[in-house]
């Protein structure tokens, strides 16, 4: 009894190992485009027999990861597995209809052959004809020593008759070979048009191992990501200065060169950008030591322990930290040295809409043909309130640029990209939006007008050397004019600044600015002004430099 239960087992074993593979397409019904890459999901009908089931979905891109590859089942069917495979040239089965037109090939290349063998016989039988000709010719000549006309042309007519034959002969086999030869190329290509394309680009099979209790049809969904594929966000930003608004409309260049085609399908584009190592950074710890320097002719070099290290071309050497040594190699900088080292501080982009990214779906379907070219969509529109104002940095340069300051702009779930500017219904030129921009006010400029003007000059002063023995002092005064020839008034900025000092043997002292706003972090001094039409005005600012005797001072912006 044992004995035939265990062959039913294995029977049935054998049966479910051998069960037909059903083979089916999908369709693609919906993406989610990245800044670089989408996910696809795609979908097909398929009916289930009772039983173990082998499901074969084709030509999935070329470039899907095959890591991200998710399925969706209805419950009443389990999933036991999910293998991927890169798709590979099938032989190719000749029909009967290309059997025979290759048959044909054959017979006529032999013909061919048999045509090249007859001209080239003929040819040489044609030189041989005309060869004894004039070797006839000449003998005959040299017999008669006087030239008999009617002899001559005698012998020639028979020679141009024989080689007369011989040349039709040729022209009918050349007929003949070209004839071939034309026949031949049309069956090729005949035969092509029905053979698959070498030159195809292979995708991905995915075969699924599917188990039911009963038979049933259902919708079998794949979903992936795939990399060939991307968004570019840009931007039209439209300046309303009369009402005081600024109108941004969202757009977006979207592009797919998967091998799939995207027809009519749910489409939503994202700021997120897949990641695939996504560890943490692991934070070690900082140590602070003495620093113990030697002075020596040349240079110097650092050794983690107290001895002096000495440079094979015998330079001196310090020691850049005095501590207890270090069970673990540590990377070693100089105090000016470790700040470059260090990562730069975490920057926040806007307010999302999901933990991870901006989100905009698609309200309509849409058609993205698998080719490089970008298709540009819309998606979406804002009016937001903005202060429009007028801009000058004079020590810069003497324009002076209309702005309009968007508050709470990462509200507006901006993404950095290309933005178009217009004021009002005239395009006026581009800019970039920069995501990762701090600031509660996103200053936009619109160009510049020459109707407003800013002048910038120097005050006469002279260096003020009350005590040599205590160093130098320089007084440094300026004087900024500006007026509004428009007939309408505006509110102006002019922005300018204070020098920093790096140093303790240069001092930055008495400063003077009137009514602006100075930052003591930065040196950026800013005056803000309510400029009636046709009006104008002057600040004056000053400052002192005090720097010791002997110190030569320069300025640099950085």
């Amino acid at each position: 009894m044992k004995t035939i239960t265990s062959i039913i087992s294995i029977f049935a074993l054998a049966l479910s190992m051998h069960a037909k593979e059903i083979t089916k397409d999908v369709t693609v019904t919906q993406a989610t485009v990245y800044l670089k890459g989408a996910k696809v999901t795609a979908s097909t009908p398929i009916t289930l027999p009772k039983g173990k089931n082998y499901v074969r979905l084709e030509n999935l891109p070329r470039d899907m990861n095959p890591n991200t590859i998710s399925i969706n089942l209805p419950k009443t069917v389990s999933l036991m597995s999910v293998t991927p495979e890169l798709q590979t040239l099938k032989p190719f089965n000749a029909s009967a209809e290309e059997l025979r037109m290759q048959e044909e090939i054959k017979k006529n290349s032999r013909k061919i052959q048999l045509i090249q063998v007859q001209i080239q016989m003929l040819n040489n039988e044609k030189a041989k004809k005309v060869k004894k000709h004039d070797k006839k010719i000449s003998k005959k000549l040299k017999k008669t020593k006087t030239k008999n006309v009617a002899q001559l042309d005698k012998l020639t007519d028979h020679y141009d008759k024989k080689l007369l034959a011989t040349e039709n002969a040729l022209t009918l086999l050349n007929e003949q070979h070209k004839e071939l030869q034309n026949r031949n190329k049309q069956l090729q290509e005949q035969i092509n048009q029905g053979k698959p394309t070498s030159n195809k680009v292979l995708g991905y099979d995915v075969v699924l191992e599917l188990e039911n209790s009963a038979e049933q049809t259902i919708d079998l969904t794949i979903s992936y990501l795939v990399d060939n594929a991307g968004w570019v966000p840009n931007y039209d930003i439209r300046a309303k200065t009369d009402e005081k608004l600024v109108e941004i409309t969202y757009k977006g260049r979207i592009y797919q060169n998967t091998g799939q085609e995207w027809n009519n399908i749910k489409l939503s584009v994202s700021s997120y950008k897949p990641n695939y190592n996504t560890q943490r950074p692991v934070l070690n710890p900082l140590y602070a030591s003495q620093l113990i320097q030697t002075p020596h002719h040349d240079g110097y070099t650092f050794t983690a322990s107290g001895s002096v290290q000495v440079t094979a071309l015998g330079v001196g050497a310090f020691n850049l930290y005095q501590s207890a040594p270090m069970t673990v190699s540590e990377n070693l900088y100089r105090p000016d040295q470790l700040d470059k080292h260090l990562a730069e501080p975490a920057t926040w982009n806007a307010v999302t809409d999901s933990p991870l990214s901006v989100i905009y779906e698609l309200h309509k379907n849409h058609t993205i043909p698998s080719k490089m070219n970008p298709q540009h969509i819309f998606l979406d529109s804002k009016e937001v309130s903005a202060e429009y104002v007028y801009h000058a940095v004079p020590s810069i340069s003497s324009e002076v640029h209309l702005l309009a300051k968007v508050k709470n702009w990462n509200e507006l779930n901006l993404m950095g990209g290309e933005a178009f500017l217009f004021l009002g219904d005239n395009f006026v030129g581009k800019t970039v939006i920069n995501s990762k921009y701090t600031q509660d006010e996103l200053p936009i400029a619109l160009g510049t007008d020459e109707r407003i003007i800013v002048r910038r000059t120097r005050m006469s002063d002279k260096p003020e050397n009350k005590n040599k023995q205590q160093g130098e002092t320089e007084l440094h005064a300026y004087e900024i004019t500006y007026k509004n020839n428009m007939n309408f008034d505006v509110i102006l900025e002019i922005l300018d600044q204070i020098p920093l000092s790096l140093t303790q043997r240069i001092k930055i002292l008495e400063a003077k600015y009137e009514d602006g706003e100075l930052s003591e972090s930065t040196g950026a001094l800013l005056w803000s002004r309510e400029l009636p039409a046709g009006k104008s005005g002057q600040v004056v600012f000053s400052y002192k430099v005090v720097y010791e005797k002997g110190v030569l001072v320069q300025f640099k912006r950085g």
